[in-house]
């Protein structure tokens, strides 16, 4: 059942645990680390706001749709879900929330959601460390063959050479229509008619 509500969240970007609060999706964007010469990955975090919150009334066509009942069916197995999630989160002060974390409320009373998946288990810190070179003429691309320099210059002269008969591609496009005429003329002899 949880299922739905976490398709709602993925869709949304927000979803309604009713009488417990909102889970929020949210993405963080990728970050430089100074320090460290790193860069982190953009990432997707999923944040909680406890509050008295009704349920979304999409859910319950979404429950229909997946499940293959009628909304009236829907809307009784959602309520009943939700009884049984805000009962087993007031006994155990903590909530699994599967593909998202564990929801815990401490003394105080304040909820905590801590997030299961995180995107730099997929995507480590890359190294972003800048090469500082003795002489300033040398570029970052020096490792591909030759400097930015040279290859500015010489990029004209590789085009010229790349193509030795620029000026006669309207000879292929005469040739192709030669033949693209013939063979509708071949067609319509041999069948009398375009049909």
């Amino acid at each position: 059942m949880f299922e739905a509500f976490y398709q709602q969240l993925i869709i949304n970007k927000k979803v309604t645990l009713p009488g417990l609060g909102t889970l929020t999706l949210s993405r963080t964007p990728a970050q430089l680390n100074f320090a460290q010469k790193t860069f982190t990955a953009p990432e997707w975090v999923i944040s909680f706001v406890k509050g008295n919150a009704i349920v979304d009334q999409k859910i319950y066509a979404l429950v229909a749709q997946m499940q293959g009942i009628d909304e009236e069916e829907a809307i009784k197995r959602v309520d009943k879900y939700v009884f049984d999630i805000k009962r087993e989160f007031s006994v155990y002060k903590k909530l699994e929330l599967p593909k998202i974390g564990l929801l815990t409320e401490n003394n105080e009373g304040a909820y905590e959601l801590k997030n299961e998946n995180r995107l730099y288990q997929y995507f480590p810190d890359i190294a972003a460390e800048r090469v500082v070179r003795e002489n300033g003429d040398k570029s970052i691309f020096e490792d591909a063959g030759s400097t930015f320099t040279d290859a500015a210059t010489h990029t004209n002269e590789t085009l010229d050479d790349a193509s030795p008969n620029k000026h006669e591609w309207w000879i292929d496009a005469i040739i192709l229509t030669i033949l693209a005429i013939a063979a509708i003329a071949y067609y319509y002899f041999q069948n009398g008619s375009f049909r």
